[in-house]
């Protein structure tokens, strides 16, 4: 059964006064029920503070996740 799911990347390393730096989590897989409620969350295997910008799926059904000032990542999302 292939549950339906959503990748998502991102921090923002600049500094506000009102939040200061946000840079707790690169991204994370949050998985839903079949009554489409949240069910489940996962981190994604990338360093914490990465600044990433762009998730593509590649052909092989993995992802390039494309950061600033960094390399990038190939991640594999475990589909249930």
């Amino acid at each position: 059964m292939t549950k339906e799911q959503l990748i998502f990347i991102g921090n923002y390393l600049d500094y506000t006064i009102e939040l200061g730096q946000s840079d707790a989590s690169s991204g994370g897989v949050l998985s839903f029920n079949d009554d489409r409620n949240f069910s489940f969350f996962e981190y994604l295997t990338l360093p914490a503070a990465l600044n990433a910008r762009r998730l593509v799926q590649l052909k092989d059904g993995s992802f390039l996740v494309v950061s600033n000032n960094d390399k990038a990542y190939r991640i594999e999302i475990i589909r249930e």
